[in-house]
């Protein structure tokens, strides 16, 4: 069960040439969220103890080159060179690292980087 938008498994484009970047940065993270129902009201199933089974998962990963402040007084940063990739609980785990590593094979230069920083 998923209620995020899917995309097809290679939605982005290769570029002609790869990109070379000192550091690569990829953030995993995870989003817990409440179902009012799933298909339509009242299908939803209780535990043995009364409570709803009413929570779902979203996977959410983005891979980035870097950080940069939005003006040039601005406390405020945003991403530089930003891909997200989002999918629900139902898709495995390896099938959505196996397309982020894709990406990044496709659109960098992965010989030339310095270091990919991985947070999770």
């Amino acid at each position: 069960m998923c209620f995020t938008r899917q995309n097809s498994p290679k939605n982005f484009q290769i570029p002609e040439i790869k990109k070379e970047v000192d550091y690569l940065y990829i953030d995993a993270d995870e989003d817990h969220y409440h179902l009012q129902f799933k298909e339509q009201r009242g299908d939803l199933e209780y535990h043995d103890y009364g409570r709803k089974l009413n929570g779902a998962i979203n996977k959410i990963i983005y891979v980035f080159e870097g950080i940069e402040p939005e003006a040039p007084r601005s406390k405020r940063n945003r991403l530089v060179g930003t891909h997200y990739f989002c999918r629900g609980d139902e898709q495995d785990n390896k099938e959505l690292w196996k397309e982020v590593f894709d990406y990044v094979e496709a659109t960098y230069d992965v010989e030339k980087n310095k270091e990919n920083i991985y947070k999770c």
